[in-house]
């Protein structure tokens, strides 16, 4: 009778340890999104970011010098950016509508992708922020405007 009880404790051991994370953690801290947000995010970002934006979320070169038009390139968003300086809403906003009304060159796609794919991609480009970047956003900039 023990080993057999010995077998189903070892069980529910292993079942409660492969429970999935719900959010993926960090070393300084938990991201307020989860692991499967970002792989599917990462898929929308390629199918319709990656062309401005670049294979690693960099940007275009100089993107702060605007362009012969007056607009400007597409800014990096993997954290060494400006995008991190602005509260969620406000990136799920420029998504939805677009940049150029900013001087920008994104064009809107809320009428591309929906809203759980918007903040997908979003998902994608905050994995991609170091943990010093993204604690910052999540402590002064993003809470700050839920306050």
């Amino acid at each position: 009778m023990k080993p057999f009880i010995y077998l189903i404790f070892c069980i529910c051991l292993s079942l409660i340890s492969c429970k999935p994370s719900e959010e993926k953690s960090t070393a300084t801290g938990q991201r307020a999104y989860r692991t499967e947000q970002v792989s599917l995010g990462k898929s929308i970002y390629t199918q319709n970011c990656l062309e401005c934006h670049g294979t690693q979320a960099q940007g275009e070169p100089n993107w702060k010098t605007p362009l012969a038009d007056g607009r400007f390139p597409a800014p990096p968003l993997n954290g060494t950016g400006h995008a991190w300086h602005h509260p969620l809403a406000d990136l799920i906003q420029t998504v939805k509508q677009g940049s150029q009304s900013q001087g920008g060159r994104m064009p809107a796609f809320e009428k591309k992708l929906s809203e759980s794919e918007i903040e997908q991609v979003l998902a994608y480009i905050q994995s991609l922020w170091s943990d010093d970047i993204y604690k910052i956003w999540q402590e002064k900039v993003n809470v700050s405007a839920t306050s």
